[in-house]
């Protein structure tokens, strides 16, 4: 038993001591340990159709990310991380026809402008669009199905940008 142990204590100490540089992870992501703050602006709505409450939900729900996902604090402005940007599409289209030349369901399609901008690491900034949909029956309004919608497609597009972010990917 004891030359098992000090077996183990021979390769394991190495291993113990040893670093693998300057490069350090979180087990929840969040990005680089150097960025402490983020600034996330209001996304303006410029589509020419879309749902009102679209622009508060969705720059809610990205700080909502941020906030729980992440070790970054949310400060109003100049943070190390900013978000900006605004709704650029908000669309319908048919998506499944029927033998009889009628809509079954529709496509709901949101595309959002995202400028992101690194105050310690400018290469990784970048102006984006992100796009996201989801499908909902045709007998159904639009009006009547919309806050589901947004926020799934949302929820979607969020994942996107904090994983290009965040999680570096």
């Amino acid at each position: 038993m004891n030359r098992l142990i000090f077996y183990f204590s021979i390769v394991a100490s190495p291993l113990a001591f040893s670093s693998c540089g300057s490069v350090q992870y979180s087990l929840t992501g969040g990005g680089p340990l150097d960025a402490k703050t983020v600034t996330i602006n209001y996304f303006n709505n410029k589509a020419t159709l879309a749902d009102p409450n679209l622009s508060q939900v969705f720059t809610e729900a990205l700080k909502d990310k941020f906030l729980k996902e992440s070790k970054l604090e949310l400060v109003d402005q100049d943070g190390d991380w900013t978000f900006s940007g605004y709704i650029s599409s908000y669309s319908t289209a048919p998506v499944a026809i029927s033998s009889d030349n009628k809509a079954q369901s529709t496509r709901l399609t949101i595309a959002i402008d995202v400028k992101f901008e690194d105050k310690l690491d400018k290469k990784k900034n970048f102006d984006q669009s992100f796009s996201n949909y989801e499908d909902y029956d045709n007998s159904k309004n639009l009006s009547d199905v919309a806050s589901t919608l947004n926020a799934d497609i949302s929820t979607k597009i969020i994942q996107d940008i904090y994983s290009k972010t965040a999680l570096d990917w």
